[in-house]
C-alpha cells in the first residue's frame, strides 16, 4: 500500500510526538528526503534490502517502489486487537552514522510543535527531583486530583488513591504526588524493565496491561535479531542484558493529544554500528490517549553512500477494540501513515532551508 500524501490534523494522532522525535533524529539536515527518479544509481539491489524489507512484512512491488526512491508505507500485521502498526522504508542518499549523529544530539525534539516540554532523566535520577521542571495546567491538575480508575487517565487504583488524597490539598500538592508517582515508575522501569510496567485500573472493565502490549511489540523485531543482535538483545532484556555497544538514555515528555497534555516516560536504546545505525524508542508510561508505544528506525548501508531507513511503529489504545475495531483499526493505521508523510514534508522542509542558510 502505497502513501496516501494528504495533509492530517496534527492534532489527532496520540502517538505524535514519537513519530516526530525518532523521525527527526534521522532526517534533520538531510536536503534530499528521497532519491529522485533523475537522481537515481542504477545498480542492483543489494541483499540487505531485501532481508529488511522481508523482516517488516513489504512485497516486492514495495521493493522496487523503494529502490526507484519512492518512500512507502504500509499496515503491519497485529497480535492484539488494540495494536495499530505500520512500517515506512525508503533509500537515501545519506550516510547511517550522521542518522545517529542527530539522535546523539537530542535535536529530535525541535520538529513537533505539539511538544509542550521534554527533558532528558539522567542516569542518576532516581526521585521527584528528576521531574522538578515539568508542570500541567492547573485545569489537568483538577482531573487528576479527581482521578479514579477509568480511560481518562492511565492509573493504578493505588496511584488514584494518592492522588485523590494530596488534592485535600490542592492543585500544587496534586503534582507534587503526580512527580512523585512518575518517579516510581520510573525507579520500577530502570529496575526490572518490562516486567516493572505496571498495569492501567479501567473499574469495571478489565485492566489494560502496556507490559503486554510492549513484550508482543518486541517480539515483533525477532527478524532483526540476526542482523543486530547486540541492540536486539539489549533493547528486548533490559536491564538484564546489557551489551556496552548499545546506549540507553531516558527522557520524560508533554505534549498536546486532544487538547489535552499528555506525559510520557520514554526508554531510547542507541546503537552506531559499522553497517548500520539503529535506535528503538519504548514508552513505557504514557498519562492518557493510548496505553504504550514502541518506535524502531534504522538506517542500513547499501553502498554508494546511500542508506536504507525504515520505521516501524506499534501504538496500543483500547479506543480500536470492541465493536467495529478492525475498521478502527485501518483507519487508525491511514492516519499514522499520513502523519509520518506530513512530518517528512515538514523535515525536508526544515533540512532544506538549514541547508541553504550554511
Amino acid at each position: 500500500m502505497r502513501v496516501n500524501h494528504s495533509r492530517a490534523d496534527q492534532r489527532t494522532l496520540s502517538p505524535r510526538l514519537s513519530t516526530a522525535m525518532a523521525l527527526h533524529c534521522i532526517l534533520l539536515a538531510i536536503p534530499g528526503l528521497a532519491l529522485a527518479n533523475s537522481e537515481r544509481i542504477e545498480r542492483p539491489m543489494p541483499a540487505i534490502v531485501r532481508d529488511v524489507a522481508k523482516t517488516l512484512g513489504f512485497d516486492e512491488g514495495d521493493l522496487t517502489a523503494v529502490w526507484d526512491g519512492e518512500i512507502v508505507s504500509r499496515s503491519l500485521d497485529t497480535r492484539s486487537d488494540k495494536e495499530l502498526a505500520i512500517g515506512v522504508m525508503m533509500r537515501l542518499s545519506e550516510k547511517h552514522p550522521d542518522f545517529y549523529e542527530r539522535a546523539r544530539t537530542g535535536q529530535f525534539f525541535e520538529i513537533d510543535q505539539t511538544i509542550l516540554q521534554a527533558r532528558e532523566i539522567s542516569k542518576t535520577s532516581t526521585g521527584p527531583a528528576a521531574f522538578i521542571q515539568l508542570r500541567l495546567e492547573a485545569s489537568e491538575l483538577r482531573k487528576l486530583g479527581r482521578a479514579s480508575p477509568n480511560e481518562d487517565f492511565n492509573l493504578t487504583e493505588r496511584e488514584s488513591k494518592q492522588l485523590r488524597r494530596a488534592n485535600r490539598s490542592g492543585e500544587p500538592a496534586v503534582l507534587e504526588a503526580y512527580r512523585g508517582l512518575l518517579a516510581e515508575r520510573l525507579r520500577e522501569y530502570r529496575a526490572n524493565g518490562i516486567d516493572g510496567i505496571a498495569s492501567y485500573a479501567r473499574g469495571r472493565h478489565p485492566e489494560a496491561r502496556p507490559a503486554e502490549d510492549l513484550r508482543h511489540a518486541i517480539a515483533s523485531l525477532g527478524g532483526l535479531a540476526e542482523r543486530c543482535p547486540s541492540f536486539y538483545g539489549s533493547f528486548a532484556g533490559f536491564p538484564r542484558k546489557r551489551d556496552p555497544a548499545v546506549a540507553h538514555r531516558f527522557f520524560w515528555a508533554v505534549q498536546q493529544v486532544r487538547g489535552r497534555p499528555t506525559v510520557t516516560l520514554s526508554h531510547w536504546a542507541l546503537q552506531l554500528h559499522e553497517e548500520f545505525a539503529i535506535i528503538g524508542q519504548r514508552q513505557f508510561y504514557v498519562s492518557h490517549g493510548y496505553d504504550a508505544l514502541q518506535i524502531v528506525v534504522g538506517a542500513f548501508a547499501i553502498g554508494n553512500d546511500e542508506s536504507l531507513v525504515f520505521y516501524v511503529n506499534r501504538t496500543y489504545t483500547d479506543q480500536v477494540t470492541g465493536f467495529g475495531s478492525s475498521i478502527a483499526r485501518i483507519v487508525g493505521n491511514k492516519m499514522m501513515e499520513r502523519e509520518v508523510v506530513h512530518l517528512f514534508r515538514e523535515i525536508r522542509r526544515s533540512a532544506t532551508t538549514e541547508d541553504r542558510t550554511r
